[in-house]
């Protein structure tokens, strides 16, 4: 009996050259308070492949024209209530409502197109102080490349 033997080869070509850009950023300082329509600075940059976030003005712009998923997690003071957009440019896509209680937090995360230049950031609605101790990463901003468009 002869046995017949079948090869296969498979062929993966994956670049991420140019077309990688990643993002992840936090709040650092404890109790950071926000004034009207201010944006959240998100002072520790953990990551920035890319090079598209500002921390000094809280704004990611996209380096490329893409799909990108931003998220934000936020955790407000107990006696504090706290609404923030995420916008893209100057328009509100959406927004993070943290209640009152016990420390709490919230988290949305949103996939949408942004043309390179186009900006993403998070914006103070209601309330005013974000709760941050001192090594606890909850207050979060991050920005991943997708696909490019």
């Amino acid at each position: 009996m002869k046995t017949r033997e079948m090869s296969h080869v498979f062929s993966f070509h994956f670049s991420l050259s140019k077309a990688y850009y990643f993002l992840f950023c936090l709040v650092s300082k404890p109790n950071v308070t926000l004034g009207n329509s201010e944006a959240v600075k998100f002072d520790q940059v953990i990551e920035n492949i890319g090079g598209g976030y500002n921390p000094a003005t809280g704004k990611f712009t996209a380096p490329v024209s893409g799909i990108y998923s931003i998220s934000v997690s936020i955790m407000s003071e107990p006696t504090n209530e706290m609404h923030l957009g995420i916008m893209r440019n100057d328009v509100r896509l959406s927004v993070v409502y943290s209640n009152k209680g016990t420390y709490p937090q919230a988290t949305n995360t949103l996939n949408f197109s942004m043309k390179k230049g186009d900006t993403a950031w998070v914006q103070r609605i209601t309330g005013r102080v974000l709760h941050a101790p001192a090594n606890m990463p909850y207050n979060v901003f991050t920005a991943v490349l997708i696909a490019m468009t």
